[in-house]
């Protein structure tokens, strides 16, 4: 107590000076004032209570992930080694290198703007994967040795006593005002083959007590229709209310195969595009990055042609959405670099939009169009986790519902995940259906629709959600 009695009064005497500080400037500005009090302040108390409540962890799912991910690592190492020499490291860069070099594959992975004058990055071993298969185990290795050090052994550590672990969640952990949770974010997505297989995901150690369910709702390619929104582009709001998955055309249309030829791996191929658009990518050079599998079923990496061949596909089949891009950096810059959210969130970029370099100004153009769509996309999840609270206030105060008997557990990037009593169910999961779809005035009094699921645990809710 002598110890942490000083550090809490240094630190509320800190925040207090900080508040003294900023709090006139925020009542100053009638945009920022107004977001403050329909949208942030209201969402300071919403994820309090998440973090109180935390969300529990299964042991037993870490451990079994973390003994197959190693066995697997322990083989795959045996046979590289065979491969290469008895104390070949995968992890190493210097290794790969070497290994690729004494192979005559050198100029796969030369990079002069490199110290090194080499890179041994996913996206050139994709490259070379074809001609040196040991760099798909090479690979492999590096994946697993992510999932084990990042992941699982993190996992166990945020635990506490009880077995729920409180994530930390910043709410203003980016530029755009959208909520940021490290390790969270991380957790890969649903390998939908691994559960055809009955292997399990990460999201299983995510589980709830006894007698509850995880019912977990997802605004699905929110962004995008906030995009189509914003661009007032009539032809992609069409492609939503009808349920076309647009995922899935944007990944045919860079392949160049029919949709119903498109596997579930390479449909990711669609989103990464689709939302790269809306993340301010326009010249694709990021998604050279990504993977696609073949025929064969070999992971190989996206080339130029097919980028361009399918951003020509999406402008083409999407002009006013295509036109949003440029005209929004140009909007902008007219406006000495600040750009106001239909929401009231303030962005202010100097500058940068006129930046004589060249690398400089693309990438404030890129974050230019990035937050014009994913902070209002934000607020309509913020605001919406909000409206759940606030009913969830109502009916505790009125006696009908305790406090432990619903909460939410957490958020990540559209979604939420609350842990609902098991008679609760029936009536909470219409009712966050109808505060979900509520109109936007904000979005032209559009309608949003949440894919909510229920199960034990992160992985099943979300497999269930429709």
């Amino acid at each position: 107590d002598k110890m942490l009695w000083p550090y809490a009064a240094m630190d509320a005497e800190n925040h207090y000076r900080l508040m003294m500080t900023y709090f006139p400037r925020l009542k100053a500005s009638a945009n920022l004032w107004k977001l403050y009090q329909d949208e942030v302040h209201p969402f300071i108390r919403t994820l309090f209570k998440a973090e109180w409540y935390g969300c529990r962890l299964d042991h037993t799912v870490i451990d079994e992930l973390t003994d197959e991910f190693n066995t697997e690592k322990d083989s795959l190492l045996v046979t590289i080694k065979k491969e290469t020499w008895p104390d070949f490291n995968p992890s190493a860069s210097a290794d790969v290198a070497a290994a690729i070099t004494n192979a005559e594959f050198f100029d796969f992975i030369k990079d002069n703007r490199k110290a090194k004058g080499y890179s041994t990055n996913k996206a050139r071993l994709l490259k070379l994967a074809p001609h040196f298969p040991l760099v798909e185990d090479i690979m492999r290795f590096r994946t697993l040795t992510k999932l084990t050090g990042t992941y699982m052994s993190n996992a166990k550590l945020l635990a506490n006593g009880d077995g729920r672990a409180r994530i930390g969640v910043m709410i203003h952990g980016t530029v755009n005002g959208r909520v940021s949770a490290p390790f969270l974010h991380q957790i890969p997505r649903l390998d939908r083959e691994r559960i055809k297989k009955g292997l399990g995901n990460l999201r299983d150690m995510f589980i709830v007590n006894k007698g509850f369910k995880l019912v977990y709702g997802d605004f699905s390619q929110i962004e995008l229709v906030t995009l189509a929104i914003l661009s007032g582009d009539k032809d992609m709001l069409e492609v939503f209310k009808s349920g076309e998955d647009i995922h899935l055309a944007t990944a045919a249309a860079f392949l160049e195969i029919p949709m119903e030829n498109v596997s579930e791996f390479n449909r990711s191929i669609g989103k990464n595009v689709n939302f790269g658009r809306v993340y301010g990518s326009q010249d694709g050079y990021s998604l050279l990055k990504l993977p696609y599998k073949d025929e064969y079923d070999k992971e190989r990496p996206l080339e130029s042609y097919m980028i361009k061949r399918g951003f020509d596909a999406l402008d083409e089949k999407f002009p006013a959405a295509a036109r949003y891009f440029k005209d929004t950096v140009a909007s902008i810059s007219e406006s000495n670099g600040t750009h106001t959210t239909r929401f009231g969130r303030e962005k202010h970029m100097g500058g940068t939009l006129n930046a004589p370099n060249e690398w400089a100004r693309k990438e404030a153009e890129r974050q230019a169009v990035n937050g014009s769509i994913q902070s209002p996309a934000n607020s309509v999840t913020v605001r919406t986790l909000n409206a759940v609270d606030a009913h969830l206030i109502e009916l505790i105060n009125s006696g009908s519902l305790t406090e432990d008997e619903l909460f939410l557990i957490l958020t990540i990037h559209d979604s939420g995940a609350w842990e609902v009593q098991d008679n609760h169910i029936d009536w909470f999961i219409p009712k966050l259906r109808e505060i979900a779809s509520r109109k936007v005035p904000q979005l032209d009094d559009f309608q949003f629709t949440m894919k909510i699921g229920v199960g034990d645990s992160w992985s099943e809710a979300e497999l269930n959600a429709a």
